[in-house]
């Protein structure tokens, strides 16, 4: 392709592409310039309205535009772009397509914003702040622990409103929920908690507590498979000296966040400092956390309770 038919190309997926949100989504032109500058395709509010009036701008403007705009539609519409008939194909929606909403940059649901992460000092979140952590997700939502005893409970122990309905919620959404437990049969839980109990007594008896958690989360399975729900919710059990606790949210994702909290030798877990982390700004770290997690998942097994 020239590179003046290139620009042409560009130039109509974002006049198209512009059109064809406006008319589905209701989306203004700072709506748009906000998820491009999410999507590190920013252009200016000036270039964008030149743009639509017909006023072609410089082909490098064309192509992060372009480039942004087709990622909007594709994700949010299922629409892929025909380049030999210069439109988007509207008759039908890509194969294998799920909808998926591109975050605005002044809107995206981050809570580290910021430079540098946001550490909590004073250990584990209160539900109320959990919950809200993972209420933006919008495809997987990921716990790593060791027993998950509190994660568990909360779905037996407390007040449905406060913690099970809101990831019904998710489920009912499409998103999936992955939970991962230390397997109480492995060689390593028993070196780990052994060692453990050197300094934490109540240690001595965690396998046998993982077994419980587990008899309470199959409860839990059974509930949502029995509400059909379109997101999976999933426990898989792993076979590592635990690290971590890991709460993720579409870790895939360019909007990813995770909240980590390292294990402190001779510290209850619940007071274990977390440090939050937005990929958007926190790139190379939250990328070494996310691959630290990937590590330990790999060769996780799925409990089919």
């Amino acid at each position: 392709m020239t590179p003046s038919r290139r620009a042409l190309q560009y130039e109509q997926v974002i006049r198209q592409g512009f059109q064809l949100l406006e008319q589905q989504k209701a989306y203004t032109q700072a709506d748009i310039l906000r998820k491009l500058e999410s999507l590190g395709k920013r252009i200016s509010a000036a270039s964008l309205s030149n743009i639509l009036n017909g006023n072609r701008k410089g082909k490098e403007v064309l192509r992060r535009g372009g480039e942004g705009m087709l990622e909007i539609v594709r994700n949010e519409l299922g629409y892929d772009f025909d380049e030999a008939q210069m439109s988007f194909n509207t008759d039908r929606v890509a194969e294998n397509w799920k909808p998926y909403i591109i975050p605005e940059k002044e809107k995206a649901p981050v809570v580290a914003d910021t430079e540098h992460p946001v550490f909590h000092s004073e250990g584990r979140w209160p539900i109320n702040q959990k919950v809200a952590f993972l209420s933006s997700a919008q495809d997987e939502v990921v716990e790593v622990g060791i027993r998950l005893r509190t994660f568990a409970n909360y779905f037996t122990s407390r007040n449905e409103h406060e913690f099970k309905l809101p990831i019904y919620e998710l489920l009912e959404r499409g998103v999936h929920f992955k939970a991962y437990l230390l397997d109480p049969e492995c060689q390593e839980a028993r070196l780990y908690f052994d060692d453990r109990a050197r300094v934490q007594e109540e240690e001595l008896g965690a396998i046998e507590k993982i077994r419980s958690v587990l008899r309470k989360l199959s409860q839990v399975i059974k509930e949502a498979e029995a509400q059909q729900f379109p997101g999976k919710f999933q426990v898989y059990l792993y076979k590592h000296v635990p690290y971590n606790h890991f709460l993720i949210v579409d870790g895939e994702r360019g909007h990813g966040k995770i909240a980590v909290s390292p294990y402190l030798y001779g510290i209850n877990r619940a007071n274990c400092p977390v440090v939050e982390l937005a990929k958007q700004s926190n790139r190379d770290l939250f990328r070494r956390y996310y691959q630290s997690f990937q590590f330990l998942s790999r060769d996780a097994r799925l409990w089919q309770g």
